[in-house]
C-alpha cells in the first residue's frame, strides 16, 4: 500500500466523525426530512406558547391553535410522512404527534398532533388534532 493510500484511508474515520458531529441527534435518529419536521415543531411549540403562532399557519389554513397555555409542557414526538391526502380534502404531507409532560392534569385539552403542508416557503400548519389528557 502506498503512503498516499494509507493517508487517505486514515482520513476516512475523521471525515465520518466530522459528519456525525455536524448532524443533530434528531438527524441521526430520524433522517434529514423528519428532523426538519421535529425542529419546526419545536419552533411552533415555543411560538404558540407565547401566542406568536400566526407565522406557522398555512395561508388558507383554519387550524385552531388554542391559547398559549395549551402549548405549555408539550414536546415533539414521532413524525410521519402522510401516505395520501385524507378523505376530508386535507393535503397535509406530514403528521407529528405531540407529547404531553407527565405532570399534566387529567381532563386537560391539549394539541395531540400537528399536520403540516409542504409549501415553497417550508412547512406550514394545515391542522391541529386535539385530545384530552387521561388520568395518570
Amino acid at each position: 500500500m502506498t503512503s498516499s493510500a494509507r493517508a487517505a484511508g486514515s482520513l476516512a474515520p475523521l471525515s465520518l466523525a466530522a459528519a456525525l458531529v455536524a448532524c443533530s441527534p434528531d438527524t441521526l435518529v430520524w433522517g434529514v426530512d423528519r428532523a426538519q419536521v421535529i425542529d419546526r415543531t419545536r419552533e411552533l411549540i415555543t411560538a404558540a406558547a407565547s401566542g406568536d403562532e400566526d407565522a406557522f399557519a398555512c395561508a388558507d389554513g383554519t387550524a385552531d391553535f388554542g391559547v398559549p397555555e395549551d402549548w405549555h409542557g408539550m414536546s415533539p414526538g414521532a413524525p410521519a410522512r402522510m401516505a395520501a391526502p385524507s378523505p376530508d380534502g386535507d393535503d397535509a404531507a406530514w403528521r407529528i404527534d405531540l407529547d404531553l409532560d407527565a405532570h399534566a392534569r387529567s381532563g386537560r385539552l391539549f394539541p395531540a398532533a400537528v399536520l403540516y403542508r409542504e409549501t415553497l416557503n417550508g412547512l406550514c400548519v394545515a391542522d391541529i388534532a386535539w385530545s384530552t389528557a387521561d388520568e395518570r
